[in-house]
């Protein structure tokens, strides 16, 4: 879906009524997806699973890496609270 958000140059685009379809199903999707760590001690676990147990590396983990997505931001963000 962010692709189809990202315009071209050169392209026509999607019009306004497409555009802020598709953000809202972004948006859904973000929040409704579970969030795996690809790395690290917690691969392969998700936002809520390391937040039952070490939530200090989630805050550690927003303070430090600065590769995350937005979407992963938000989930962690969610998580602790």
């Amino acid at each position: 879906l962010e692709w189809m958000l990202t315009g071209k140059e050169g392209e026509e685009g999607l019009g306004e009524d497409w555009r802020q379809t598709l953000e809202k199903a972004l948006e859904t999707a973000e929040d409704e997806a579970v969030w795996l760590f690809p790395f690290g001690k917690y691969k392969g676990q998700s936002v809520e699973e390391i937040a039952r147990h070490d939530i200090g590396y989630l805050r550690w983990s927003l303070e430090n890496m600065d590769r995350l997505s937005e979407g992963m931001k938000k989930a962690i963000l969610r998580a602790i609270g």
